[in-house]
């Protein structure tokens, strides 16, 4: 035996081209006409064959398996039972193809029982895929082994592709193909075979969209995803209002997304409670029995509804997003369809199925009345008959005999001959002439049948109208151009950030704790984070865990690297800016809607000059006036508009000799009072009326006289009546002291200030 030398690159893209389409044709993608897999369409052909129907008696799941991996799957037990399982489960499948009887798991995601206790038969649906297999209807092909023959594809009357959707993935390629309404496909039929030139505008109108087992709401572009074959469509979970204990209001969602288990949705909504990522719930239970669904999250008292449903949408499995590819096999030609071309190719099988059936019983009603000739040419001549086959030596030459005597053809002499001669004697000519005028018009009506195409595409559509009216239910899926809650609505937030940038989140309506504060706002969406080296992070929202007072660190949530420090945080508002201040001065503006197109490793936004550093930063507007402050005591106002995306000198800090640096910026909206302090330990409040705005790169205006430097910390206050917060050091541990701000001395720009602490100060802030 020759052995062929061959480069071994060659080799793998042929043996890998061969494996290819060995799975793409042989295991995961369904053929376009009887919309199964391989694997489903033995298990269902096994089950007919051993007649485990509708109406017999349900048979052990594992001897079906069997059954089917000898006779036709040469595969493990597993895929064949698993596949088995998939098509009993009333919440994958929009028509069970399977009856089962045991655990064939849930929508809870329990497993179903091992196939040993398990029993199952097809439904009445499943035998429509076969109805008519017996009349020449489909191709079969050799089994594995080559002794015994399976069907290529099942001669359906409904398109299962369609009707009960699919899903799977080959190699290099993959198809998901949503479930459809049963009577709205039927429908859409039969409009198509009135109107071939029918838009897709007009199918729309009938066949409405998917229709999933476990209902929902669906939403998309579904003209565009069924012109194309392709898309994406987003699932929501059905809710309904109801008043619980104590005066307050529970949501009950009673639906759940296609292939969404239940349990995981009910432990995420109470993780995302117990972390307070969504605040406001004060109980979640799972309520669901035989009678169908019942998810009850309780709200709290004081909380809006719509935006906890809002929240619950997009951080739990109540809305899913169902990617549609509509990938078929069309002979051995794995190809992607629209959704008119998928109907139109059921039509077109339907018509060559009816025709070959037509073909099968006009041969067959032919033979038989070609046999009713040759008896009614024989009633004449009973007796003569009888007695040619009595005195022949055997059979053949009885037929010889028949043949020569009375001109039978080679079928009558047979037909005569297979009835026992009781029978014979007891021929009756009126009954036979009957049958025969029967069969003659049969004959006729079968010939009408191939020779008008009106009368097919009657055949088909009236089949089509059978199938509707034994099969036909209401729609379970709503179809809706918008989703069930405004998605902007989400849960707004209390957030604190202390002066060592630690954050902590509370409800909009929770009291918070008497903390001091570096800044707090109120924030629904992502937040936006600094850093001293000029890098943006983006911060979600949902990934604040908080289990102390303090909160956690800031830094904990974001990717720096070992030389950055956080030093500002503020909500990613899409109408809002955010200013930088560099050590040395500079500054440029950053729109913070482009937040959320950063990555969690963060993007320099500010290049920075050899020694120097982001200092500080702060949130904005257009129309908001901008302080920037030195540690020498200095502080410069400009409006906020006067600063451009592009770097720019802010504040010059050079002075004579001396060179300053800056500290902080802040933003004045409407506060009266400015409050600043020192190293030390002075502490005074400056009516804000004192500090005007001027031109930009300008030195601006005394505020700490030098006696009290270096500068420490500033802030703005709105009320005399508002309470802020000293952080010092004393005795090498960080403590903090609470005053009304009325207690602070009201003093001009060049006062020195009181000293309010004993210790250094490192902050200034308000308390919450």
């Amino acid at each position: 035996m020759a052995i062929h030398k061959i480069k071994i690159e060659d080799e793998l893209v042929s043996s890998y081209l061969s494996y290819s389409l060995s799975v793409i044709i042989g295991r995961a993608i369904p053929d376009i006409r009887d919309g199964l897999k391989p694997v489903q369409r033995r298990i269902i052909w096994t089950m007919w064959e051993e007649n485990v129907k509708s109406n017999s008696q349900h048979r052990k799941s594992a001897k079906i398996v069997g059954s089917c991996i000898g006779k036709y799957h040469p595969h493990g037990d597993k895929p064949v039972y698993d596949a088995l399982v998939r098509m009993a489960q009333p919440f994958v499948m929009r028509y069970p193809l399977i009856d089962g009887q045991g655990n064939f798991g849930s929508i809870d995601g329990d497993e179903p029982a091992a196939m040993r206790y398990t029993e199952a038969r097809l439904t009445k649906i499943a035998e429509e895929l076969l109805v008519d297999i017996n009349e020449g209807t489909t191709d079969f092909s050799p089994n594995y082994d080559e002794t015994l023959e399976e069907p290529k594809y099942l001669p359906t009357r409904f398109p299962n592709l369609l009707v009960n959707g699919c899903s799977g993935i080959a190699v290099g390629m993959s198809t998901s193909i949503p479930p459809h309404n049963i009577a709205e496909v039927s429908d859409a039929l039969i409009h198509l075979v009135d109107n071939p030139t029918a838009s897709l505008d007009e199918i729309l109108k009938i066949l409405k969209g998917p229709d999933f087992p476990t209902g929902g709401i669906v939403v998309g572009d579904l003209k565009q995803i069924y012109e194309e074959g392709k898309g994406q469509l987003t699932i929501y979970s059905r809710y309904k209002i109801e008043k619980g204990e104590k005066g307050r209001k529970n949501i009950v969602f009673y639906e759940v997304p296609y292939q969404e288990n239940k349990s995981k949705i009910v432990e995420k909504i109470a993780q995302l409670s117990k972390d307070k990522i969504i605040d406001g719930i004060a109980r979640v239970a799972d309520e669901s029995d035989r009678r169908g669904i019942r998810v009850v999250v309780e709200v709290k008292e004081g909380f809006e509804i719509e935006p906890i449903i809002a929240q619950l949408y997009e951080k739990t499995g109540l809305k899913s997003n169902f990617l549609v590819n509509m990938l078929v096999v069309d002979g051995i030609q794995p190809i992607s369809v629209d959704l008119k071309t998928l109907l139109e190719k059921f039509i077109d099988f339907r018509k060559d199925i009816v025709l070959k059936r037509t073909k099968f019983r006009l041969e067959k009603a032919e033979r038989h009345l070609h046999i009713l000739e040759g008896y009614i040419k024989a009633l004449g001549s009973i007796d003569e008959i009888i007695s040619i086959i009595r005195k022949s030596q055997n059979q053949q030459e009885a037929k010889e005999n028949l043949k020569k005597r009375f001109g039978f053809s080679d079928i009558q002499a047979q037909a005569i001959l297979d009835l026992k001669l009781g029978r014979l004697s007891k021929l009756d000519a009126e009954e036979i002439k009957k049958e025969h005028e029967k069969t003659s018009k049969e004959v006729q009506e079968l010939k009408e049948i191939l020779k008008s195409e009106k009368k097919l595409k009657e055949i088909i559509k009236q089949e089509f109208l059978e199938i509707k009216k034994e099969y036909g239910d209401q729609r379970r899926t709503e179809i809706s151009d918008k989703p069930p809650v405004r998605e902007e609505i989400s849960q707004e937030y209390k957030i604190i950030i202390t002066h060592d940038f630690y954050i902590n989140t509370f409800a909009k309506t929770e009291r918070t704790p008497r903390l001091p504060v570096k800044s707090s706002f109120i924030s629904s969406g992502d937040l936006a984070c600094v850093t001293n080296l000029g890098k943006v992070y983006r911060v979600r929202l949902e990934k604040i865990k908080t289990w102390t007072e303090k909160g956690m660190p800031v830094k904990s949530l974001v990717r720096t690297s070992k030389e950055e420090e956080i030093i500002y945080v503020c909500p990613a508002y899409e109408d809002r800016y955010l200013v930088f201040i560099t050590k040395m001065g500079f500054t440029k503006k950053f729109r913070l809607s482009e937040v959320y197109d950063l990555t969690a490793r963060g993007e320099v936004i500010f290049e920075l000059e050899q020694g120097d550093e982001i200092r500080d930063a702060v949130e904005c507007s257009e129309d908001d006036q901008i302080f920037f402050m030195t540690k020498g005591g200095m502080i410069l106002g400009i409006n906020a508009s006067d600063i451009t995306a592009r770097v720019s000198k802010a504040i010059e800090l050079s002075r004579g000799d001396t060179t300053d640096e800056v500290l902080l910026v802040i933003n004045k909206t409407k506060e009266d009072n400015f409050l600043v302090c020192s190293t030390e330990n002075y502490v005074k409040r400056i009516r804000a009326s004192e500090l005007k705005v001027q031109a930009k790169g300008g030195v601006g205006i005394t505020v700490i006289p030098e006696k009290a430097l270096p500068a420490v910390d500033a802030i703005f206050i709105s009320s005399e009546d508002d309470t802020v917060a000293i952080t010092y050091i004393s005795n090498e541990k960080e403590n903090y002291k609470y005053f009304p701000a009325k207690k602070i001395p009201l003093l001009t720009r060049h006062a020195i200030g009181k000293q309010l602490v004993e210790g250094k100060i490192i902050s200034i802030g308000r308390v919450m």
